[in-house]
């Protein structure tokens, strides 16, 4: 009875020195001629690295299933370049009562000598494939020791100057833009519609998307750094920087705590939202219609939990009362915020209460490397390690914590621009909702709702009671 055979096909990519698709499968097929197998078709994964784990090839996996006797490749090298996958496929496929046959390296496997001989041929591969990685890391590790990415690919910002990378005086001030817009409370859905509507493109001429943006800010290439995305980190690039080291640090905090709030306030609609809370358990009030003149801003913790007693006022009414608080408080407000002592102290005591909580961080770290150490070497039981590990991650987290609180304080009380005030007082004509509230954050800490008042509690200076009516 005749044999059926399948024919693998991999290849990692088209190109002129590799072998295709095309020369695979008549030399697979030729093979089974040879030896009268039936060929019952062809499993091809195309673009796939021989590198890569077999279990994550689109294709490869079907022919486990298949009712054939016999698995035909071009190569060995064709089947894995991976040592860890090589013989595990072998005995996966013979376990299946598959063999596996190559074209043009034919050995008799039956043999000791020709299963050597495969053995030998599986190492090669393995060991040329291990070589390309090394030179490539190597040309990597040179061009991140010169301050260059490890590709060429174009920069949106940047244009090319023989290796280098210059501003383009069109799109640098964008990507700037970009950054400090988000920064001061814009989100990522109005400045990719902004960007599109004034036709402004990607690197590739097409129009940006949520995650493209996403992709250019966090690179962190337009803060003069260069990430090193497998290991979460960045390195100094030798190209200028279009936003200043505090830019960049102020975008990576606003990007931390919006990922923190629940999605819908990543791009507010409500220019409030976030800043005003429950009078009764200091919970966030939302919206429940941005349209309505009637809509209610209700105790969240009441409307999802009934874990407070509730809560609500007419959205308008709130709006109304600080928009007069703005209009009657706002030169004491800038004269309180551009006093440099009053907020130069209280910036002090923050930031003694930053270094404290990260000083506490990093013991518990120590702390918890102990631990592993005593644990592994047997100097601990795994009842005492279990308590002793819980307890130091429970203080970290509360650490973490009251780190986190600091950090938001601390931009709180960052110094303000002079145009901040302006703006301000020139309402919110031309700017998101979230660009408004950025403002207003920078003037007023939170809006408590109580039965009778409202309590306006600025950054700094006196809370001030609005009666309700």
């Amino acid at each position: 009875m005749k044999k059926h055979a399948i024919l693998y096909l991999r290849q990692s990519k088209a190109k002129d020195d590799s072998i295709s698709l095309e020369i695979q499968e008549r030399e697979g097929r030729a093979h089974c001629t040879r030896h009268g197998y039936i060929v019952s078709g062809t499993v091809i994964d195309e673009d796939v690295s021989g590198t890569g784990k077999w279990q994550k090839r689109p294709n490869f996996p079907l022919i486990l299933d298949m009712a054939v006797d016999v698995v035909v490749v071009y190569r060995w090298s064709r089947l894995s370049r991976r040592r860890a996958d090589q013989f595990a496929l072998i005995e996966l496929l013979e376990e299946a009562g598959k063999t596996v046959e190559s074209a043009v390296e034919p050995f008799d496997i039956t043999t000791a000598g020709g299963r050597f001989a495969r053995d030998q041929m599986l190492g090669m591969a393995a060991f040329e494939a291990d070589l390309k990685s090394e030179q490539w890391k190597e040309a990597l590790n040179r061009r991140a020791a010169n301050g260059l990415p490890k590709n060429g690919l174009p920069r949106f910002g940047y244009m090319k100057d023989g290796k280098s990378y210059v501003q383009d005086p069109n799109t640098a001030p964008v990507l700037r833009e970009m950054f400090i817009r988000y920064t001061k409370g814009a989100g990522f859905q109005a400045l990719v519609k902004d960007l599109n509507e004034r036709g402004v493109v990607t690197t590739r001429g097409a129009a940006w998307g949520i995650h493209s943006l996403i992709r250019t800010l966090d690179s962190g290439w337009g803060a003069g750094l260069i990430s090193e995305k497998s290991k979460g980190t960045f390195y100094d690039g030798v190209h200028e920087p279009v936003i200043t080291n505090a830019e960049w640090k102020a975008y990576v905090r606003a990007r931390e705590v919006r990922k923190k709030g629940p999605h819908k306030t990543a791009s507010p609609k409500w220019f409030l939202s976030g800043l005003v809370k429950c009078g009764l358990c200091g919970g966030v009030m939302f919206v429940n219609s941005y349209t309505e003149t009637k809509s209610q801003v209700i105790c969240s913790a009441y409307k999802n939990q009934r874990s407070c007693s509730g809560m609500w006022i007419n959205r308008t009414v709130v709006e109304k009362k600080v928009a007069f608080w703005i209009g009657a408080h706002i030169d004491e407000v800038a004269a309180l915020a551009y006093d440099d002592e009053t907020r130069s102290d209280e910036r002090a005591k923050i930031e003694a209460r930053v270094s404290v909580a990260e000083g506490s961080v990093a013991n518990i770290d120590k702390r918890l490397a102990k631990l592993m150490t005593a644990w592994s070497g047997d100097m601990l039981d795994q009842v005492a390690f279990n308590i002793a590990r819980d307890e130091a991650r429970a203080e970290r987290e509360a650490w973490m914590k009251d780190l986190s609180e600091a950090l938001d304080e601390l931009a709180l009380l960052a110094p303000v621009d002079q145009d901040v005030y302006e703006r301000l007082q020139a309402g919110s004509t031309g700017m998101t909702p979230g660009e408004w509230g950025f403002l207003l954050g920078r003037v007023i800490r939170r809006v408590e709702v109580h039965k009778a008042f409202l309590l306006i509690v600025p950054v700094v200076g006196d809370a001030v009671q609005i009666p309700r009516r």
